[in-house]
């Protein structure tokens, strides 16, 4: 038998060739076992039957002795012996009748043992069907939820970056306004003595002040366009992810339910199929075996009875004759073969005895009788002779027709039990192996297709994540160098325009116009500083965030690997505990049929032992028979 702890190495798409032609190879030698096996069975049932035409013939060969001189009673003894022929052969009839209400009962019984683990193998294929079913909604469940999760955090996480970036420009606004406000004032404290053109100068800067608060107004108004376009175009991804997991999900679920409708149709009419061919070679077998025995049964009667009929009327003619002859001898004879009875009597009362515990279940009423008859005349003792004779015949003739129709049922019955149990083992093979290829075809099969349709989403969704945060730290960067560029620009154009306004001050107030530029300067150096640090430490959290999201992408990369190998390692442990189930159950179903072959052949041994030793005792009791007769014809022939 093939291991059961066998197992399959996977490849690419599926199990190794080399393993399953290996394995499906130690199947096929396996079943020519069992037939060579049951080669082996016929043949042992055939020198069976060759045992039993050797002890016919070795009864035939017994032969029949001579009815000469036999008494007046042979009508009643014939009479007798017909009735013993006629019961034995309605024994006989009955010991048929029941073997095959045997034999259909384990029919039967066989039937409906197959019925039921056919009704098992489909209540297990439907649960397993169930499962891989549930088993895949609950994934494509939990990645739904992921893929939400990970949009509500993307969503969540933008609309914080938005936000902060609106308080960071506002933050900046009004600084940018207090600061020019605290100067403005600090101007006019300082320069009330300054001329009109250090008035103007001071509504320029004022102006240019409103003017960029109004470009920071406009800038935020642009990042909040940008935000809503962006939250836009992420939600219509989200739904268009969602309506694609919805509709790959819902064909996914169609596809199963018709091709577990499509199995479950195929087993069920496989199964009415073939239910419905052995229901028919079954009805077939036995109005067969049920007409042959009837009509060996017929058969063996009428020439039972042409053979006792024959016998009769020679019996008959002889003992006319015999008739004859004794009524002239008993006269002289009859004081002196008195003498001689008395002495043979003892001698054959001792050989009857050794006879009577050999055969003592059988032949009990001919003891009785030819007991009887021996005490009351030499007549009655020939007369028992013939009878306790022709009864042994009957019974022999009964045997013989018991032990051929026995035989012959035997062997029906063993050919017809050993043809289903190969017919229903090797059916069964071939419906589990197909069950099993079209069950690990359909696994692999649909197993690829999940690995594939999750590396492509995986795949589509890498590159939108990858494709969004190029955009996100572009449009960044972009922002961050307008910005400082423009701050630059300003800072330039305020110093430019204090040099040119200080250069026209009074030359009384230049120390003090320079000190304020100085002031201005490091104020404006250090607001300059400070708008990079602010750049640098949004440039490192746009650094972090998308390092974040690599490290997601990879865990969702690493997630999915990982699930993907538990379906496939479920899989192939499935299709690997459907192997060792079949293989078990074939192994059990051999040695099932090797054991009743075993128990069948081993009976009919037994049934021939015992008719051997029936034969031999009858042998030794016609022996002795016909040893009495044989002096009893001497003693009258002498006499």
């Amino acid at each position: 038998m093939a291991a059961d702890d066998t197992t399959f190495g996977t490849e690419m798409r599926g199990y190794r060739k080399e393993e399953v032609d290996s394995a499906l190879h130690e199947l096929r030698r396996e079943l020519d076992k069992a037939n060579a096996e049951r080669t082996e069975s016929a043949k042992e049932v055939k020198r069976l039957l060759a045992v039993n035409e050797d002890l016919q013939a070795e009864l035939d060969e017994t032969g029949s002795p001579t009815y000469a001189g036999l008494g007046t009673k042979l009508e009643n003894t014939l009479r007798v012996a017909e009735e013993q022929s006629t019961r034995l052969i309605g024994q006989a009839d009955i010991d048929a009748e029941n073997l095959r209400t045997t034999t259909t009962a384990e029919m039967a019984k066989l039937r409906a043992d197959t019925a039921a683990e056919s009704q098992r193998v489909m209540d297990a294929a439907n649960s397993a069907a169930t499962k891989l079913l549930s088993d895949a909604r609950e994934q494509a469940e939990s990645q739904l939820s992921r893929a939400q999760a990970d949009a509500e955090a993307l969503t969540q996480d933008a609309i914080r970056e938005a936000i902060t970036l609106r308080g960071a420009v506002a933050t900046e606004a009004a600084e940018a306004r207090a600061t020019a406000q605290r100067e403005a004032a600090a101007m006019r404290a300082e320069a009330e003595r300054a001329a009109a053109e250090v008035k103007a100068a001071a509504t320029r800067e004022a102006t240019e002040a409103r003017e960029a608060a109004a470009e920071l107004a406009r800038d935020a108004e642009k990042g909040r366009a940008d935000y809503e376009n962006e939250n836009a175009r992420l939600r219509a991804d989200l739904a268009r992810d969602l309506e694609q997991g919805r509709t790959d999900l819902a064909r996914e679920l169609e596809t199963g339910r018709a091709e577990l409708e499509a199995e479950i149709a195929t087993a069920r009419e496989a199964l009415a199929n073939e239910t419905a061919a052995a229901q028919e070679k079954l009805a077939n077998d036995t109005s067969a075996a049920y007409e042959k025995l009837r009509v060996e049964t017929q058969t063996a009667l009428a020439r039972q009875r042409a053979e006792a009929k024959a016998a009769a009327d020679a019996l008959a003619a002889d003992t006319e004759a015999a008739r004859a002859a004794l009524e002239a001898e008993t006269t002289g004879a009859r004081t002196a073969l008195e003498a001689e009875i008395t002495g043979r009597r003892a001698e054959l009362e001792a050989e009857l005895s050794g006879a009577r515990a050999a055969l003592k279940s059988e032949v009990e009423s001919t003891r009785a009788a030819l007991e009887a008859e021996l005490a009351s005349s030499r007549a009655e003792l020939e007369h028992e002779l013939t009878t306790g004779r022709a009864d042994l015949e009957a019974r022999t003739t009964a045997a013989h027709n018991q032990l051929k129709a026995e035989t012959a049922s035997a062997r029906a019955s063993l050919a017809a039990e050993i043809a289903e149990k190969q017919s229903s083992l090797e059916a069964e093979i071939t419906e589990r192996r197909a069950s099993l290829e079209a069950e690990v075809n359909e696994t692999t099969a649909r197993l690829k297709n999940d690995v594939e349709k999750q590396t492509t989403d995986l795949a589509r969704d890498i590159a939108r994540q990858r494709a969004e945060l190029a955009s996100e730290a572009e449009t960044t960067r972009a922002a961050l160098a307008h910005e400082r560029d423009e701050t630059r620009s300003t800072l330039e154009r305020e110093a430019t325009d204090a040099r040119a306004a200080l250069e026209a001050e009074l030359a009384a107030l230049r120390d003090e116009a320079e000190k304020q530029a100085l002031a201005r300067h490091q104020e404006a150096t250090a607001q300059t500083k400070q708008y990079l640090d602010e750049a640098q430490v949004q440039l490192a959290e746009t650094a972090r965030q998308a390092a974040a999201k690599r490290q997601e992408t990879a865990h969702l990369d690493t997630t999915s690997k990982n699930e993907a190998r538990a379906v496939r390692d479920a899989a192939e442990t499935k299709a690997r505990e459907l192997v060792e189930t079949a293989e078990a159950r074939a192994k059990a179903l051999v040695d099932d049929a090797e054991k009743r072959s075993a128990q069948l052949v081993s009976d009919a041994e037994e049934r021939l032992r015992n008719i051997r030793i029936e034969r031999d005792t009858v042998a030794g009791y016609f022996e002795n028979l016909r040893g009495v007769l044989q002096q009893a014809e001497k003693i009258s022939t002498e006499s």
